[in-house]
């Protein structure tokens, strides 16, 4: 016995096993126009006695025997077939299916052999998932890059940075609410290419290059106004950040003068900021700078490429 899906002038049928004279189990699949039968492609496995449902071109066999009782379910799209991750959790044939008059996004499959009167139903859902996109946002009033940011969509704050053209290192500190920027107190140093960890209104910022001369300060932001911390404890710039304002973690970044070719002056640097005081982490697996693609937390952290030499 074959498993059969499909209509009168679309029918299909697939598996089964040869009776007179006795034969092995089955392959071969065959389509019906209505008028004459036609050989199309074989099932990945011989099958007798399974369950079916759906149409000619887009059917469902699931279950039967190979020569053992088998879960397996298999799509037929009107030419291939595939294997679905969806299994049966009770391996049986000769189990009653829709079959011609079944879907294949509902089926089900009750009793069997050997002897069960257990059902299971097969369910496909469709899901709308709309895909990500951009829309415009409000400009920053001074724009910019190499600055320090934070916060979420709503809530963000955009701190220093570095004009081109004109070259100049910059202070202004902006605050967006989800519409629109607004400048607020700016940052006692000009500075670009901080690490930073925080939300709006209790923001961290670190090392940075402040021009000349690569920095190790701290600053803290409390929504209002800045204040000093204490210093990391190795210098650098274009360095990486994580975390909270009371649980940072900077990472990576640019060493400066003298270039080390082989390093690209980058360290592995890590240090983690408990609110007050900076203190060494586990060091990188390689030297990198350029840090500006990294997240997360203090304890669980990501860091994305960088450079230089550039590395993925």
């Amino acid at each position: 016995m074959g498993a059969i899906a499909g209509t009168l002038t679309a029918g299909l049928h697939a598996g089964g096993k040869i009776v007179n004279p006795p034969g092995a189990i089955q392959t071969v699949t065959e389509e019906y126009n209505g008028t004459s039968w036609s050989e199309v492609t074989d099932m990945p496995v011989a099958t007798q006695r399974a369950g079916s449902a759906g149409p000619q071109t887009a059917a469902l066999v699931y279950g039967g025997n190979t020569g053992s009782n088998v879960t397996t379910t298999l799509n037929y799209d009107g030419t291939n077939w595939s294997s679905s991750p969806a299994t049966l959790s009770t391996a049986r044939n000769f189990g009653a299916s829709p079959g011609t008059a079944g879907s294949n996004t509902e089926a089900w499959f009750a009793g069997g052999a050997p002897t069960t009167s257990a059902t299971e139903e097969f369910h496909i859902t469709a899901m709308t998932i709309t895909a990500g996109a951009w829309t415009s946002g409000g400009n920053l009033n001074t724009g910019r890059k190499r600055g320090a940011g934070g916060g979420t969509q709503t809530a963000a704050l955009f701190a220093g940075g570095f004009t081109s053209p004109p070259n100049a290192r910059k202070a202004e500190v902006e605050e967006y609410n989800g519409s629109a920027w607004s400048e607020v107190t700016n940052m006692p140093t000009e500075i670009d290419f901080a690490g930073y960890g925080g939300t709006q209104t209790a923001q961290v910022t670190f090392g940075g290059n402040a021009g000349p001369g690569i920095r190790n300060a701290t600053l803290e932001y409390d929504g209002t106004n800045w204040t000093a911390g204490n210093n990391m404890g190795t210098a650098r710039y274009r360095i990486g950040g994580a975390g909270t304002q009371t649980a940072a973690l900077g990472f990576g970044g640019y060493l400066g003068s003298p270039f080390n070719p082989d390093s690209g002056s980058g360290t592995t640097a890590t240090e983690e900021y408990d609110g007050t005081n900076w203190t060494a982490g586990g060091a990188m697996s390689s030297p990198r700078n350029y840090q500006r693609s990294c997240s997360g937390i203090q304890t669980n952290a990501i860091a994305m490429g960088g450079g230089a030499p550039y590395i993925d």
